[in-house]
Formats: C-alpha cells, sequence, structure tokens
C-alpha cells in the first residue's frame, strides 16, 4: 500500500497525535492497518465531505497512538456503520471507545460534583466525546448475569437509545464485526456470545428497522448454537433456490412490461438471503 502512494503523499501511520504516546502494541501489520482505514475513507467519501472524513481519520491516529488493543476490529465496525450511511460522528466515536484512560487524562479536568468533563482544547467535538462516554458504558454493561438480572442491562441499553440512539447502532456493529470473527474466540465462549446475540443482540436491531444487520446477527448465531439444523434447513431452501430465481424473473418482466422504464429502474436484488433461523423457529 505504501509503494501505491505518489511522491509527497503522507501516510496516516506517520502522522502524530500530540500528546499521546506511541503505541504499546504491534498486533496489526502495518500494511494490514493502512489498508483497513483506506478502505473506510474510501467508503465513508461517497457520502460525506472531506472535512468530516478528515475528522474519521483523525480518530483513527488518536486511538492508534493510544494503543488500542482491538483497532482492527474497530475499524471493520465502522465499515459497518459506514454501509449504512452513519455520519462522521458515529465512525469516529466507534474507532475511539475503549480507549485507555489515560489516552483521555490530558483532555479531562475535575468538575465537583459532574465527574470528569473534557477540556476546550480537547482534540474532537463535544458531540463525538459524548458518544466515546455513552459507549464505553455500554460497553461496560455485563450479559454474563442470570437471565432474570439481564432485565437491568436491557433498560440501560433502551436509556441509551432514548438519549442517542447512535450509541446503539454502533454497538449493534460491533457486535456484527464478533460474530463475523467468531473464531478467534475460545469455543467456550462463542456459543455464549452466540446465545446472547439471539436473545439481546437480534431483538434490538429488528426494534431499529437495521433488517441487514439483525438477519446477518440472527444467521450466524444459528450457525453456531444449532450447526447440524442449520445445514439440513439450509439444504432444503437451497432445493427450492432455483423455483425462487424463477419466480423472481417472472416478477421483474412483469414489472419491466408494465411499468415505464424511464421514470423506474428495476434491478435484482442482490442482499444474502436469510431465513434459515425463521424456518427452525417453525418446526
Amino acid at each position: 500500500c505504501s509503494q501505491s502512494r505518489g511522491k509527497g503523499q503522507e501516510n496516516p501511520l506517520d502522522r502524530r497525535v500530540a500528546g499521546v504516546p506511541r503505541p504499546r502494541y504491534t498486533f496489526i501489520a502495518r500494511e494490514a492497518r493502512t489498508m483497513g482505514i483506506e478502505k473506510l475513507i474510501a467508503e465513508a467519501g461517497r457520502y460525506l465531505p472531506p472535512e468530516e472524513t478528515e475528522e474519521i481519520e483523525r480518530a483513527y491516529r488518536f486511538a492508534l497512538e493510544a494503543g488500542r488493543e482491538d483497532l482492527e476490529a474497530a475499524v471493520e465496525a465502522a465499515l459497518v456503520l459506514a454501509h449504512l450511511q452513519m455520519d462522521a460522528d458515529s465512525l469516529a466515536a466507534a474507532l475511539l471507545q475503549g480507549l485507555p484512560e489515560e489516552a483521555w487524562a490530558p483532555y479531562k479536568k475535575e468538575k465537583k460534583g459532574k465527574g470528569k468533563v473534557f477540556r476546550e482544547d480537547a482534540p474532537f467535538s463535544p458531540q463525538v466525546l459524548h458518544l466515546v462516554e455513552k459507549l464505553d458504558r455500554i460497553r461496560g454493561i455485563s450479559w454474563r448475569v442470570p437471565e432474570r438480572d439481564q432485565v437491568e442491562g436491557l433498560r440501560r441499553m433502551f436509556l441509551f437509545m432514548a438519549e442517542d440512539i447512535r450509541a446503539v447502532i454502533i454497538s449493534l456493529a460491533d457486535r456484527l464485526e464478533l460474530m463475523r470473527n467468531l473464531k478467534r474466540l475460545p469455543p467456550e465462549e462463542r456459543e455464549e456470545a452466540a446465545r446472547q446475540t439471539l436473545e439481546i443482540y437480534v431483538p434490538l436491531a429488528h426494534r431499529l428497522g437495521i433488517r441487514e444487520i439483525k438477519s446477518e446477527l440472527e444467521d450466524i448465531a444459528f450457525r453456531t448454537l444449532y450447526p447440524e439444523e442449520y445445514r439440513e434447513i439450509t439444504r432444503l431452501l437451497d432445493v427450492k433456490k432455483e423455483e425462487w430465481q424463477r419466480l423472481i424473473a417472472l416478477a421483474m418482466r412483469t414489472l419491466r412490461d408494465a411499468l415505464d422504464l424511464s421514470l423506474i429502474h428495476i434491478s435484482e436484488p442482490t442482499r444474502p438471503l436469510y431465513i434459515s433461523y425463521a424456518v427452525f423457529c417453525l418446526k
């Protein structure tokens, strides 16, 4: 990646953020990190102006310098948000959440009775910093409790939705990134993560109407918890796939014949079909 840059072009990884120590972790290869942030900036640049994508890049550099251990995962979650065309504050906050306390220490001041607040010279806007604080509180919610005690965690999650729904959407993107990469977890933790996803995150995504995230979370969790049933239902659905494709093609031809195509464009559906768990629940 670095070789493809023209002369005089600056690599975002070569710039440093004032007041933040050099990273303590080297778990991500330099080229892999560069490719990740460049892909994120390119995706966000499809709908955001340059000054807002610069804020996202600055958040990345800050998290890198602060030594965020799971920065590669954070970039993947931010890509999910960019696909949903979330605002720049949301993408920046997704990269900045979970940083060590010492990263923020130079920019915080104590205010009696109101806890810590950020100084005016903080490197990001108050909107981004407040969103980061909400995300850090969400990350602190423990779901490893008896089912009857999870009500408190859900209550807090709904409070965050009322305050700023973006915090919950970012949390859903984080969970989707985790589920896409379940193999990095120990086997005993994969089932727990999948069960939490089905019981907590899938209903949240459904309530928010984010169908793509809801369906993919549900599909991965189902495949993890019930692998044999997943394979059997997928096999049965594959048998019907050709028939469905013929019906879709017929419907599209009918619509093309009936509608004025100079005003309406019809394209074939490209979204993956995630209905295995729904079929399983009907059994």
